[in-house]
């Protein structure tokens, strides 16, 4: 006997049993609990079945086409385990970086906006802004081997980017990225900030030059809803759709800027995105696909002939603030959501250690928030395969959802 003697069952069948299942007096009741309980809906917009066969997969060729397309052209199933360090001091945060780099860490993220140099400080009645000493700073740590991301304001590009033309034999070997916080903040508080001053940086940047393919130049914090007067921003506690349509219009407002002064071929390359991820995890996962999808398709309305498939994207996990009876709960709720981060396809991914009180604590945090990136890549074997969720009737399915909800968003 083959399987396929066996006889299948459709959608409506399943339904039907899972109906029988249900204890209530009347049909119509069953199918308002089915709807009401059993169909989830994480967001307006979005909905999940208790169940999903095949047919679900039914219009979605385009998808599986589309990331069958992206598994083929990535460069490597692995990912980045990034260390986010906030500098204060250069030769503090020089140490810190080297220590977790014998500790698991492969890449890590300087924060700069912190005193001094993340904000003007007055000096003799002058307004000034402290430049980083980036020969401290990077003392040891060379972009050629180690992926460093800088998290800036415009203001410190000159200076780096001296720094890494004088130490650095070849630019086109440097890895890592900048985060301007510019970005955001102009698509928040748009009366505020303008690009004006970031595109002047960019313009004379050596950087900013296709002679450094793996040196994303505009990476993408998450964007929040832009503010009123009264308003406060909280980008976690937005929508995964209103979340990543901020971002990618924040980003659409950048290239029209600076596709005045550079060339878009120059420009669509350097972008990157760093996203939250949550709990939902299979949200999560799909919403990661559905931006790779959506980014793909905004590039080719600028070029296209541009190969923006395989656009690098940076997770990063929730801080958690764990319970005092249960100090060490965050270690699961990081795992699942590295999982989820790795599975949607991350390039580099930021575990964020638990925020406990007691220093000692917090130096335990720090390891195991490494360890969680560590284990899933060397134990666990999650980078041998180039796309888990491939066919997965549900990722599928919420890829569609989301990448269909943010192109609607969009276009109004």
């Amino acid at each position: 006997m083959q399987f396929d003697d066996f006889a299948g069952i459709t959608q409506e069948e399943w339904k039907q049993l899972i109906l029988k299942t249900i204890k209530a007096e009347t049909q119509e009741e069953k199918l308002h609990f089915y709807a009401q309980k059993l169909i989830q809906h994480p967001e307006p917009g979005i909905e999940i079945q208790p169940f999903y066969m095949k047919e679900d997969l039914a219009g979605l060729e385009y998808l599986q086409g589309f990331h069958q397309l992206w598994a083929q052209s990535r460069q490597t199933t692995g990912w980045i385990n990034v260390e986010n360090i906030a500098v204060y001091d250069e030769a503090t945060a020089n140490q810190q970086a080297k220590d977790a780099l014998t500790k698991g860490t492969t890449g890590i993220r300087f924060n700069l906006l912190n005193r001094p140099g993340g904000k003007p400080m007055l000096t003799g009645g002058m307004t000034t802004e402290h430049l980083f000493d980036f020969s401290v700073l990077l003392e040891g740590i060379s972009l050629s081997r180690i992926p460093v991301y800088f998290h800036l304001r415009h203001t410190q590009l000159e200076n780096l980017s001296n720094y890494l033309q004088e130490v650095e034999k070849d630019i086109s070997t440097l890895m890592g990225g900048i985060i301007f916080e510019e970005i955001a903040l102009s698509a928040i508080l748009p009366d505020e900030f303008t690009n004006e001053a970031l595109l002047k940086s960019l313009q004379v940047s050596s950087l900013f030059t296709t002679h450094t393919p793996y040196f994303k130049l505009l990476l993408i914090e998450p964007v929040g809803e832009p503010l009123d007067d009264n308003a406060e921003m909280e980008t976690f506690a937005l929508p995964v759709v209103s979340l990543i349509s901020y971002q990618l219009q924040a980003i659409v407002k950048l290239i029209d800027d600076l596709e005045t002064i550079l060339p878009i071929t120059d420009i669509l390359p350097k972008v990157g995105f760093i996203v939250d991820i949550g709990d939902y995890y299979f949200m999560e996962i799909a919403k990661l696909r559905a931006l790779r999808l959506i980014w793909w398709q905004i590039g080719r309305t600028y070029h296209p002939e541009s190969n923006l498939i395989d656009v690098f994207i940076y997770a990063q996990t929730a801080i958690l603030v764990p319970p005092a009876d249960e100090p060490y709960q965050s270690l699961l709720t990081n795992t699942t959501q590295a999982m989820s981060a790795i599975i949607g396809g991350c390039d580099a991914l930021a575990v964020q250690p638990a925020a406990f009180t007691n220093p000692q604590d917090s130096i335990l945090g720090k390891q195991i928030a490494r360890n969680v990136s560590a284990i899933l890549q060397e134990e666990s074997y999650f980078d041998k395969v180039t796309d888990i969720g491939a066919g997965s009737y549900l990722i599928e399915n919420l890829t569609h959802q989301i990448a269909q909800s943010i192109w609607e968003k969009l276009s109004t």
